[in-house]
């Protein structure tokens, strides 16, 4: 099951904290959290309550978006003419 983090974090009506391996950071509500701090390549590793907070422990996800600017892939579109299928 796929849930987003956002459609989960909307309904949290107390302070947040954000764990990763390098820090421990409190936001007073959602709406003080940075987008960076949620983007596409984190993922919640973990949900727990303390002291009426809400904390979530996140990690880099480690996939890698697919970039058709980097040089192997312009040198496989001059030689096929067609753009490279990931599939």
């Amino acid at each position: 099951m796929h849930c987003d983090t956002k459609t989960i974090l909307d309904k949290v009506k107390s302070s947040v904290i954000l764990v990763t391996d390098d820090c421990e950071v409190e936001y007073e509500n959602i709406g003080g959290i940075p987008a960076e701090a949620l983007s596409d390549d984190v993922i919640v590793v973990g949900i727990e309550a303390r002291d009426n907070k809400v904390i979530l422990r996140l990690k880099k996800s480690g996939i890698e978006k697919n970039d058709l600017d980097v040089d192997w892939v312009k040198e496989d579109m001059e030689r096929t003419g067609m753009e490279p299928s990931f599939f």
